[in-house]
């Protein structure tokens, strides 16, 4: 493992009003290929620090079953470290590859307990195209720092009092706009109950509901949206999102949320149901899902269980609903077997 010297500078944050701290690691990790086959629970990483403060983080990388590379980072002050992190990787031109997820800028910073993690790369992309992603088997990886410290552990600083500071209220907000009903101006009936709503609120997150209140269609006129192809629970479940970004009941109502997301092109509601979907795989359901994923252009899902079925591949041929599958769904069965034969020639790569 080697690691560059790491760079650090400190800057006064607009949304925090406090100063920050942004360190970057540069971590090369040689023979790469290697010890994905052979060493893969994690690979440790280096150290990176904050001058003059006690806080350290440690970094590791760990291939996880959706087939990505992921990148932790644990602090040894986990009650006083208030951070984010990045982190991207860089090819053979020494060009930054940002990855899912990826931002110049902190979102939010938050106690590292336990650990955070982000998603880094596909390892099947990095490694069916070595020369770009591993010259020489090496991948190296940017790792980025954002570091918000507790007064009290900063070095050469008086003890400060610690402020309390309330949580953001915008999501028990706008469930509270949402459920007072207060001055809205539109209604949205599935099975016969009636949620009402408001139309700037609805057009803010989905350019379909904006098209039908901004056009001559019956909508518009009639200030009802009737939803005939979702259930009222999974209405409201939709509904909850639109206001406050969340869905609290995500796991019973995935499938009908998700293609709720693709009919009326909300992103952030389809990747929470995608992965929702995806981490509950299991022989039952995993050639339903792919077909899902798809009908309905859910790439990270339809990825997932790809890689699952690839891993499960004998006994997903013995389910009941394979044969079904392959009379009625040639194109799913295509991806199952090229899936199939990537991992297959992987496996059969020299160690």
């Amino acid at each position: 493992m080697a690691v560059e010297c790491q760079t650090q500078s400190r800057t006064e944050w607009l949304t925090t009003k406090s100063e920050v701290t942004r360190i970057e690691c540069r971590w090369e990790i040689d023979n790469f290929t290697n010890r994905v086959h052979q060493e893969w629970k994690n690979i440790a990483g280096p150290r990176i620090y904050a001058d003059g403060s006690i806080v350290e983080w440690s970094l590791w990388m760990k291939l996880r079953s959706d087939g990505f590379l992921w990148i932790g980072i644990t602090s040894n002050q986990p009650e006083c470290s208030q951070c984010d992190f990045n982190a991207c990787i860089y090819d053979a031109d020494n060009r930054k590859v940002c990855c899912v997820g990826f931002t110049e800028e902190p979102r939010h910073f938050v106690t590292v307990g336990k650990a955070q993690y982000r998603r880094l790369v596909r390892l099947h992309k990095v490694l069916h195209n070595p020369q770009l992603y591993i010259p020489g088997d090496k991948l190296t990886v940017l790792c980025t720092v954002y570091y918000l410290e507790s007064e009290m552990f900063a070095a050469d600083q008086l003890q400060m009092p610690s402020l309390v500071v309330p949580s953001p209220q915008k999501a028990s907000f706008m469930r509270n706009v949402l459920t007072d009903a207060e001055f809205t101006d539109v209604v949205v009936v599935a099975e016969e109950r009636e949620f009402p709503a408001h139309r700037a609120i609805l057009a803010g997150r989905s350019e379909v509901f904006r098209a039908m209140f901004t056009v001559d269609m019956e909508e518009n006129h009639m200030k009802r949206v009737v939803i005939e192809d979702m259930s009222a629970d999974a209405v409201s479940e939709l509904l909850t999102f639109i206001y406050t970004d969340s869905a609290p009941n995500v796991g019973t109502h995935a499938e009908e949320l998700l293609i709720a997301a693709e009919k009326y092109n909300i992103d952030r509601l389809k990747a929470v149901c995608e992965e929702e979907l995806a981490a509950y795989l299991d022989i039952s359901n995993a050639v339903d899902r792919l077909i899902l994923s798809d009908t309905y252009r859910a790439e990270q899902l339809r990825e997932a269980t790809l890689h699952w079925i690839a891993k499960h591949a004998a006994d997903v041929v013995e389910t009941d609903v394979w044969e079904t599958v392959c009379i009625q769904h040639p194109k799913v069965v295509k991806l199952i077997c090229e899936q199939f034969a990537s991992y297959i020639k992987e496996l059969k790569k020299p160690m």
